[in-house]
């Protein structure tokens, strides 16, 4: 299966290096890459170019969803592959993506991403990541051994066939420009019939960095879209006492870590909200992903218990979410 490696590249001289290392000693061999430079003002493009992969710019500075579009837009191989620039793969990470398409009928595949700064002390296992709407959560599941059903299919790192690209279109909502724009095409993927699979022998090592004040303003109003485009209103109102919940969590994450104030913080949250609510007409939609939500139930019970009612379940993940808080 002939499979384009996409890297959205933006200042990334720090890290570029070392992901093209990895791929360079990757056992499947039958794989091309395209980096995607996003307006770079560093050298990034520079130590690009000593590897000789294939180059594209943007007109201008697109984030991180649109450059990534814009990637998918020049390729037609079989399959693409969605890398960030501060990656590290295992020499068999590409080849247990690809071979699961074949040994599991998917469609879509996300690898076992670990954090490289615990490296090598963290064992090599770990556990899909899945999105539960009614609570609007992101959580790690069972740690498995195999391949497992997932509804999220990460950025940092998956494989996605031609199938996909030919039924959906290009991968992502460039609205979100970054964060949560995975898990928007992974609700958009399942409701349109495709497999998604969590492959833990795909091993992928990711540079997980400091959070910043920008990036918490998306990911807290991203996920506000995410609730109206794809299951309305009412479901995301019901949602807002969870979310105001996480958020407030959130807030205490980063003043203690890494030393924002609370003032400020909560300045952020607030402006989230608010510009979530300003531009919720452009994300609405009359559609309810209701094959996603039983997928989404499906995929938890099996993990918390299959003996749990629906309303077991959020009542107990609900009190998680409060004893973090």
């Amino acid at each position: 299966m002939k499979t384009t490696i996409i890297i959205p590249l933006y200042n990334g001289a720090k890290y570029i290096t070392r992901c093209l290392d990895s791929l360079s000693s990757q056992s499947y061999r039958d794989f091309e890459i395209l980096v995607v430079d996003d307006n770079s003002t560093d050298e990034s493009i520079a130590f690009c170019e000593r590897f000789g992969v294939n180059l594209i710019r943007t007109p201008h500075n697109f984030g991180y969803a649109q450059a990534i579009n814009y990637g998918v837009s020049k390729v037609d191989t079989d399959a693409i592959v969605i890398l960030n620039q501060d990656t590290y793969a295992d020499p068999d990470w590409l080849k247990n993506m690809v071979s699961s398409i074949s040994q599991n009928g998917a469609d879509m595949v996300a690898p076992n991403v670990l954090d490289l700064r615990t490296y090598p002390r963290k064992l090599q296992v770990g556990s899909p990541i899945n999105f539960y709407p009614p609570l609007g959560m992101l959580y790690f599941g069972e740690i498995v051994k195999d391949c497992c059903p997932t509804n999220v299919i990460p950025g940092t790192g998956c494989l996605i066939t031609r199938k996909v690209i030919d039924r959906l279109g290009l991968p992502f909502d460039d609205r979100f420009f970054m964060y949560w724009e995975d898990v928007d095409f992974s609700i958009r993927a399942i409701e349109n019939g495709m497999s998604l699979i969590y492959q833990p022998k795909a091993v992928l090592w990711h540079r997980f960095h400091n959070a910043s004040i920008p990036a918490m303003k998306l990911v807290t109003r991203n996920i506000h879209f995410i609730l109206i485009k794809h299951f309305g209103l009412s479901f995301w109102m019901k949602a807002l006492k969870w979310l105001a919940i996480q958020h407030l969590h959130l807030v205490k994450h980063y003043h203690n870590d890494y030393g924002y104030s609370y003032a400020t913080c909560l300045e952020v949250i607030s402006t989230a909200w608010l510009d979530a609510i300003a531009q919720y007409r452009r994300f609405r939609t009359k559609n309810f992903c209701s094959q996603y939500l039983r997928i989404s139930d499906d995929i938890l019970f099996n993990w918390v218990g299959k003996s749990l009612s629906h309303r077991q379940t959020i009542r107990l993940l609900g009190k998680r979410i409060l004893l973090k808080g």
